[in-house]
């Protein structure tokens, strides 16, 4: 393996953890209320749990770090949320389809949440929302499933945010991401089943991102404006509706890795040729590439860390 190609796998491989670090809270262990761990159980999911059970005994979990309300009726959860206890230690919340309307003040008591979750609360008033989390160290916010067309202009307070999930909303405007581009950390924005023929052109002025998800969606190509995201490293556009590999991915400065997957595409432009193009990996599986345009590119990709075609 030669220096250029170490430096390309240790870029990708550090990608591929920070990429990984949004979730990686989420898939371990994961206690429910009728366990009897009090003292050792860091993970505890109330999804849809008996209040009653959960007034008894959630008090006497004194290491939560991850706690999943999802379900919960939306009345109740401020006195849920007040009988946390060593609240400081909590770094996730799942609050998911508990029909929220307003966020409990309460949830101020979790001085360290990194990860806060509202997947499908359509109705919550998100701008009053991010006005009482503000002051949290959030660092990954899911807004998956909300009926949002834009995002609400006071999530530019969480200043902290790293990671954003806008899956399943309805940012078609071309100004419906503005408020993306005042937050200084982000890097990883999901824009995945959101019935985009074309990209808000606001995505373009979020410069600091480095890994875009725009997944299960109706897109044809990719502008020139993708240029734009000069630090972008992965982009996930599989499930849209390419012909063409577009060819802007063959000039973008420090684009690493690409998934295009299952995808119409016939055709591979000339310009992605491996001396000139950056890319170290590309998935283009499940797409309509004859047989001998696929060994073309077999050949000439030949040094990429990751080519699935």
């Amino acid at each position: 393996m030669g220096i250029k190609t170490r430096i390309l796998f240790n870029i990708l491989i550090l990608v591929t953890l920070c990429g990984c670090e949004t979730y990686k809270t989420f898939y371990k262990p994961t206690h429910t209320i009728a366990d009897t761990h009090f003292a050792t159980t860091q993970r505890l999911n109330l999804s849809n749990a008996h209040q009653d059970s959960i007034a008894r005994l959630l008090p006497l979990h004194k290491n939560l770090k991850f706690l999943n309300l999802s379900g919960i009726a939306a009345p109740a959860l401020g006195t849920i949320l007040q009988n946390v206890s060593n609240p400081e230690r909590l770094k996730v919340l799942i609050l998911d389809s508990i029909g929220l309307e307003t966020l409990p003040q309460e949830i101020q008591r979790f001085s360290n949440l990194k990860q806060l979750s509202l997947n499908n609360n359509p109705k919550l008033n998100f701008n009053a929302a991010f006005g009482i989390v503000k002051h949290l160290p959030l660092v990954f916010l899911n807004l998956q499933n909300n009926e949002l067309r834009t995002v609400p202009e006071s999530i530019q307070e969480l200043t902290t945010l790293v990671d954003v999930n806008l899956t399943g909303n309805k940012f078609h405007a071309d100004n419906s991401l503005q408020p993306l581009k005042m937050l200084p950390k982000i890097k990883s924005l999901w824009l995945t089943d959101n019935n985009l023929s074309v990209l808000p052109k606001s995505l373009y002025e979020i410069t600091t991102l480095k890994a875009l998800y725009v997944e299960h969606n109706r897109l044809t190509e990719l502008p020139e404006a993708l240029l734009n995201l000069k630090k972008l490293w992965i982009l996930h556009a599989g499930h849209n509706n390419f012909k063409i590999l577009p060819e802007v991915l063959s000039k973008m400065d420090i684009l690493l890795l690409v998934h295009i997957n299952n995808c119409t595409i016939a055709h591979i432009p000339d310009s992605f040729d491996s001396k000139t193009s950056k890319l170290a990996g590309i998935i283009l599986d499940e797409n309509k590439l004859p047989e001998t345009t696929k060994a073309r590119w077999r050949k000439a990709w030949s040094r990429f860390f990751i080519l699935s075609i």
